[in-house]
């Protein structure tokens, strides 16, 4: 990311989402209307999608700041990540998924793919820079793979990994984390040792994790919750008057 846009550059991911949105249904409306509808004619262009969006970032990589930046920011070479989540709820559809009864091998493979996309996130969270080739050269894929893992072991109830994240500390940060997501950023430049704040790293890592936490509950109660519940006319209303 480029560092000059500062406490917005993350805002690209949403725009990679948002393109998202708007392209897929596109492109599943016109394979149903050329080809019909099938999941496995949806599976296999997701495959290829997938498959083209790794091969990609290999052939736009070199130890360029430029090349990096384009495979970690662009649409196509991210895309990997969601046609990763098409390909886990076309091989698995959520409705059937979920009521399946975890036992013998089926629910062993469940059960490991938790384990393996729980520790494996947690795992390459600690183990990945964005200064390392290997994320931009195949990295990005596993990272989605591990991060699919999790998603397929969470979707059902009965596994450990779906307890483990039905916690009420778990959920209640699950709730705010897209204001966190949004407001990390802008408190880590703001408040930094080159705007006064003077701490040490670990203090300082504290200092942006409070803040950042409590903005986002505010956030969530404050804006979140009644744009959801009332819509943004009647959220506002009061405010208005």
């Amino acid at each position: 990311p480029d560092a000059r846009s500062g406490a917005y550059e993350h805002l690209w991911s949403l725009a990679v989402e948002e393109q998202f949105y708007l392209v897929w249904p596109l492109v599943m409306g016109a394979v149903m209307m050329l080809f019909g509808l099938g999941r496995r004619t949806l599976l296999a262009g997701a495959i290829a999608g997938a498959a083209a969006s790794v091969g990609l970032s290999f052939l736009l990589f070199d130890e360029s700041w430029a090349s990096q930046a384009r495979i970690y920011l662009g649409t196509d070479t991210r895309a990997i990540a969601l046609l990763i989540g098409i390909i886990a709820a076309l091989v698995l559809p959520p409705a059937r998924f979920t009521g399946w009864t975890l036992s013998g091998v089926r629910g062993g493979l469940v059960e490991l793919a938790g384990v393996v996309g729980l520790v494996g996130t947690l795992g390459l969270l600690v183990g990945f820079s964005q200064e390392q080739a290997l994320l931009y050269q195949g990295g990005l894929a596993i990272i989605a793979v591990v991060a699919g893992l999790l998603v397929i072991a969470a979707a059902h109830p009965g596994t450990s990994v779906a307890r483990l994240l039905s916690l009420a500390p778990v959920i209640w940060i699950g709730a705010r984390s897209y204001g966190i997501y949004l407001w990390h950023l802008p408190v880590i430049t703001l408040l930094a040792p080159e705007h006064g704040v003077a701490l040490s790293a670990g203090w300082l890592s504290l200092l942006h994790v409070v803040v950042t936490v409590t903005i986002a509950a505010l956030s969530y109660r404050f804006i979140e919750m009644p744009i959801r519940t009332k819509g943004f006319r009647r959220a506002f209303a009061r405010a208005r008057a």
